[in-house]
């Protein structure tokens, strides 16, 4: 029989996923679906910020690092011609959360992540704005950044940990220590924005069972209203990156299965309940 551990699974992160698409669903499809939805409907945005200053060896998100700004710019002029696009067949509708993800969307800086929020603000109605949410990498997150977020209306950060362990953190490539993780919850609580979702991970190079449950502890010790623990993913035909994590270095699937459980234990006897796939 085939070991259901070694089995691999559709992404289900998004919907439709991504198998579902093909050349077929172009640019006249996804304008009949827009121009489909009922007048009343109340409507999810997501930005897509698809650039890093460096990337994490075990990183599977669409991005690509870059250390010019230029590329940076240009990809937010024709994010602000999507949003234009995107109006002129569904705008004027309700909002009700707004999200942001990477790659790393603090990337824009202050007067762009500003200009975007207003071209939005200009199409759709905002007044039911439930969720503004963004993803933040903590190492990055300064005062003013932290304030100019406050100021278009960001009231959840998602805040990418991982893991806490020095070792691990080394094998995976992000060199984040606790403190500089407080320090932004902290900051981020100032200027008001007390929803934190934490991300962590298991599966990862030279991790244990005792690496996630420490990690788990100490993320419940920074008082997040949510935890996401995702599984790493190690495909490195696909992310070229993670060819430099040594696959010798990860754990079995046994021992993924038990790091999975020991985070899931961690949090529940903290008193989180869990709301669905891996939060």
């Amino acid at each position: 029989m085939t070991n259901m551990l070694e089995r691999a699974v559709p992404r289900y992160t998004s919907y439709p996923t991504a198998p579902n698409f093909s050349p077929a669903v172009d640019a006249d499809v996804y304008r009949s679906w827009l121009s489909g939805l009922p007048a009343d409907a109340a409507l999810s945005l997501y930005l897509h910020v698809p650039f890093c200053r460096e990337l994490c060896h075990y990183c599977g998100c669409h991005t690509k690092a870059t250390l010019r700004d230029e590329p940076i710019k240009a990809y937010a002029q024709q994010l602000a011609a999507e949003i234009e696009l995107v109006a002129a067949q569904a705008g004027g509708r309700k909002v009700t959360h707004i999200h942001w993800g990477g790659g790393t969307p603090s990337i824009l800086d202050s007067d762009l992540l500003k200009v975007i929020t207003d071209k939005i603000a200009r199409h759709f109605d905002l007044s039911a704005i439930h969720e503004h949410a963004i993803e933040l990498d903590p190492r990055h997150l300064e005062r003013p950044l932290a304030q100019a977020l406050r100021d278009i209306g960001v009231n959840r950060a998602s805040l990418g940990v991982q893991d806490f362990s020095p070792h691990v953190q080394q094998a995976a490539g992000r060199i984040q220590p606790y403190e500089t993780v407080k320090n932004a919850v902290a900051l981020l609580n100032e200027f008001g924005i007390d929803r934190i979702n934490i991300d962590l991970m298991y599966g990862l190079p030279k991790q244990t069972v005792a690496d996630v449950e420490r990690t788990a502890t100490l993320a419940h010790e920074l008082k997040p209203q949510r935890v996401a623990v995702f599984g790493y993913a190690h495909v490195p035909w696909f992310r070229p990156q993670q060819r430099l994590i040594d696959q010798f270095d990860l754990p079995t699937s046994p021992q993924r299965l038990a790091q999975a459980k020991a985070a899931h234990e961690t949090l529940v006897q903290f008193g989180y309940r869990p709301i669905g796939l891996d939060h």
